[in-house]
């Protein structure tokens, strides 16, 4: 199926924005702002979303929009729903809960270690001094190391203070429980990374307006238009934590992915394998030891079966 593109649902506050430039590796750290590879490639076997496609996007198409499923470069055939979906950045789409929310079950728990850049946080930030004068409340959502280098980016280019907390929408404490879905304008990184607004409320992402179950998956054709924003926020603010997002939200590429997602330890691998090779000497020992067992007379057998015994603790001895 083709991807749907409807004008309506581009981001709510886009417009006069440049498309921000990939600032110097060098300075940022390995993969943060490198271009993911052009290369589109199939998760292995032992990872989580095993077959899956990944990669072949690029800081170009990091800006999504203000529904959850927007941002892909490809695999989204226009419906809001992300489970099933590859992977064009690497990352993993937000987990949205407590509840179901189009496939975002999929990608949870929000604990869960092995996501790309770390379990889910959040920031709450808010500018300081007089640059811009307001009292606007933000939020950042997303892994662990995109939360924080964002949230550094954000308080150099757009003078905010926040905190971060770990995030945990079935939380009672709204500090760990927000941002709601509700209240985020603007998705990025095929819905892996959001900005949401205090006090917003997009009636189109709410469950009973959204669809008529989260369960199921929607054209984006059929979603209700976005509540427009606020007229009253400081849109000078608001462009500068969009832009700083877009310029500074860590990539991946296929190097640097490697090693949260395959577990490519090499001491890891050297264990592996030492454990498998002593799995095989006891099959291979005790399937000898059965068969000159079976072969041995009755009253024999009983030094046999001890020596059994005695080759299985040694191998249990060195695997530890």
């Amino acid at each position: 199926m083709p991807l749907v593109v409807n004008p309506k649902y581009i981001s709510l506050f886009r417009k006069n924005l440049q498309a921000p430039r990939p600032r110097n590796t060098e300075s940022t750290g390995k993969g943060l702002d490198t271009i993911v590879s052009d290369r589109v490639i199939s998760l292995p076997l032992w990872s989580r979303f095993a077959g899956r496609h990944a990669g072949g996007a690029t800081r170009g198409g990091i800006y999504g929009g203000s529904y959850y499923g927007s941002g892909y470069p490809y695999g989204s055939y226009g419906s809001t729903w992300v489970g099933g979906r590859p992977f064009p950045f690497f990352y993993w789409p937000i987990y949205i809960g407590p509840y179901e929310y189009y496939g975002a079950s999929e990608y949870g728990p929000t604990s869960s270690t092995d996501r790309p850049g770390g379990p889910m946080h959040t920031a709450t930030i808010f500018t300081i001094g007089t640059r811009y004068n307001t009292s606007d409340i933000y939020r950042l959502l997303g892994d662990r190391d995109s939360v924080n280098v964002v949230l550094s980016a954000l308080r150099e280019g757009c003078s905010v203070t926040g905190a971060v907390f770990s995030y945990d929408p079935s939380a009672s404490n709204s500090s760990l429980a927000l941002p709601y879905v509700e209240s985020i304008v603007q998705f990025y990184r095929a819905s892996s990374f959001a900005v949401s607004l205090d006090g917003y409320i997009n009636s189109a992402a709410v469950a009973t307006s959204a669809a008529s179950s989260n369960s199921t998956g929607q054209l984006v054709s059929s979603l209700l238009p976005p509540t427009p924003l606020p007229t009253d926020i400081n849109r000078e603010f608001l462009d500068c934590i969009n832009q700083t997002v877009g310029k500074y939200l860590p990539l991946l590429d296929l190097e640097s992915w490697s090693s949260p997602i395959i577990n490519n330890d090499p001491a890891g691998a050297m264990i592996a394998c030492m454990h498998l090779v002593l799995l095989v000497v006891l099959i291979t020992s005790l399937a000898k030891g059965l068969t000159v067992w079976l072969s041995t007379p009755r009253e024999e057998r009983g030094s046999l079966l001890d020596y059994i015994s005695d080759m299985v603790s040694m191998v249990t001895v060195f695997s530890r």
